[in-house]
């Protein structure tokens, strides 16, 4: 189940190349689409991909279930803005009268994942001007982190939540700074079909309720809050917001998961429970001491005081017309 011909029912048939766009996960793989026979309405086929489960990811009633969610998703389309998109499903994918994935927008070509971004020194930035140091990286660096911001407020104004908000899950051009979320059909959405939970996240970026709450409980956007926090934080210094080597005598806190459940932020009241705080924090401090307090307010207060994502978008713009009047 990979290259070959599918049918879409908005489409007609749909060809699909082996050329994979990113790592395949545990659900399945994105494919190029490389042409429409059938099209008469002038479609590039270059800006689309598919995404085609896995055997696990539909087996049983999973792939019922899957299905519903991507109709409630087409119900409920999210409009693109001027520099984000989301990679939301178009229209389902059979092969047979089978259901075996969905139809989405591609990224702008050239896009990465915002993984390289939160990553020093990273290869596919040279020369596009992200240092974390220099004036122009910061100011860019800021720039897309309001493109983010812009994203995840609309997204949230129409009731849902990513859940498994993490760096993997956006893709951003190097030069434009435009944005794609992906991954969508894994959120939690809000529909006249009812609501459909997420599957919990990834640690790192999942807040300390997560350790107590219920798994199958609905999250709300405080939720997404916590993890846009951490790629923020990260995107600004290099390093997790919870990254340090904590004092001999304080225990059970080996891993970032543990950290994160003791509410131990490198930049908070708990820091002095760390031996060693890397020096890469200081950026936050020598280039946006603006921000300490919501950062704080992120990863200390209570889930419902957390930043929104209007307000951190307000906090890059003001920050950029600081900067670039400097």
């Amino acid at each position: 189940m990979r290259e070959g011909i599918y049918i879409s029912d908005d489409f007609g048939q749909t060809y699909i190349s082996s050329f994979r766009l990113g790592t395949e996960g545990a659900e399945g793989a994105v494919l190029q689409v490389t042409a429409f026979p059938q099209n008469k309405r002038n479609i590039i086929a270059a800006d689309y991909c598919a995404k085609l489960y896995g055997k696990k990811a539909v087996e049983g009633k999973k792939r019922d279930n899957r299905l519903r969610k991507i109709w409630a998703m087409r119900e409920n389309t999210l409009n693109d803005g001027p520099k984000y998109a989301f990679g939301w499903p178009l229209s389902e994918l059979k092969q047979g009268n089978q259901f075996v994935g969905f139809l989405m927008k591609r990224a702008k070509q050239g896009s990465c994942s915002l993984g390289e971004f939160v990553v020093p020194g990273a290869k596919k930035l040279e020369g596009a001007h992200y240092d974390f140091d220099a004036p122009r990286g910061r100011v860019n660096r800021l720039a897309l982190m309001c493109n983010i911001a812009a994203g995840v407020d609309r997204l949230h104004a129409a009731d849902h939540v990513f859940v498994d908000f993490k760096p993997s899950n956006v893709l951003a051009h190097p030069t434009t700074g435009e944005v794609m979320f992906v991954d969508l059909d894994s959120l939690q959405l809000s529909s006249k079909l009812g609501k459909f939970l997420a599957p919990l996240g990834t640690p790192e970026y999942m807040p300390p309720e997560a350790y107590v709450d219920a798994a199958d409980k609905p999250r709300s956007a405080s939720w997404d809050r916590f993890s846009m926090a951490v790629i923020f934080y990260q995107m600004i210094t290099g390093l997790h917001p919870f990254c340090g080597t904590a004092k001999e005598f304080i225990t059970g806190v080996d891993t970032l998961e543990d950290k994160i459940k003791a509410k131990m932020y490198v930049g908070g009241a708990e820091a002095t429970k760390y031996e060693v705080i890397p020096k890469p924090h200081h950026r936050l401090v020598l280039h946006y001491p603006e921000l300490q307090p919501l950062f704080r307010q992120a990863f200390e207060g209570a889930a419902s005081h957390r930043p929104s994502a209007e307000t951190w978008g307000k906090a890059f713009f003001n920050l950029m017309k600081k900067a670039k009047s400097n």
